[in-house]
């Protein structure tokens, strides 16, 4: 299997999995502060799945099989 990156390390996929799950957890409560009508939260939920977009869209890219080549 070829390499796709110098960065498709596991510490690297770890990084990522980590910052998703962060992500995640940020999403859940900006929903919460949503619902609760909290000034300005919704932007905070929307950079939140931006992020986690960002976050995804590196994943595909840089380990497009799920797992880390090196």
């Amino acid at each position: 299997m070829a390499v796709v990156s110098q960065f498709s390390t596991v510490d690297n996929l770890n990084k990522l999995n980590a910052t998703e799950h962060q992500l995640r957890a940020a999403i859940a409560e900006a929903e919460l502060a949503v619902s609760a009508g909290i000034p300005d939260a919704q932007k905070a939920l929307d950079l939140a799945n931006e992020g986690l977009r960002q976050v995804q869209q590196l994943r595909n890219v840089y380990f497009p099989n799920g797992t880390a080549t090196a």
